[in-house]
């Protein structure tokens, strides 16, 4: 039976004993420097990525979500400001609470838009807009001027719409 070289028409390459002796150590050597430098490397890499294992594990946070939880600091906000007019008495105060409610409310409304929307979203959301709404009215109930005829002269034939529980 001939060899599997010879069958393919190639000649077995022979290295003679004393440069097959040198070769050897040679690779040895060198391998195990390769195989060194590999361990070094994939421990540097892993020590780096360690510190990146815990933003990894956090789960990341949709659409939807972050814009209900700036609504709801929203709506804490004009809240705050609502408590702060009870206090001080300044009409600015008032005006901040409608403002950022109604900021809130446009942001909530905004989560349609999100591709990530879902029943969960859409039922908090409607109640954050219920929320704020019945927020707003009661900053309206609290702008009126203490003489309703400066009000009625401003806003003319919309001031009915706007103050609704004004006795006529």
């Amino acid at each position: 039976m001939k060899p599997i070289d010879s069958i393919r028409g190639r000649r077995p390459v022979r290295i003679s004993a004393r440069r097959q002796g040198r070769r050897s150590a040679r690779g040895g050597a060198f391998r195990r420097t390769l195989r060194h430098g590999a361990i070094l490397i994939s421990l540097l890499a892993l020590g780096g990525c360690v510190n990146q294992l815990d933003l990894l594990q956090q789960q990341p946070v949709s659409c939807s979500e972050r814009r209900l939880d700036v609504a709801a600091a929203l709506f804490e906000e004009s809240k705050d400001f609502m408590l702060q007019y009870f206090e001080e008495r300044d009409n600015s105060l008032l005006l901040f609470a409608y403002y950022s409610s109604k900021d809130a409310e446009d942001l909530t409304k905004s989560i349609r838009n999100c591709n990530d929307f879902d029943r969960d979203f859409k039922a908090r959301g409607t109640e954050l807009i219920r929320a704020t709404r019945v927020l707003r009215r009661v900053v309206v109930l609290n702008m009126r001027d203490p003489d309703p005829a400066v009000m009625a002269q401003l806003l003319g034939p919309n001031y009915n719409g706007v103050f609704k529980s004004d006795i006529r």
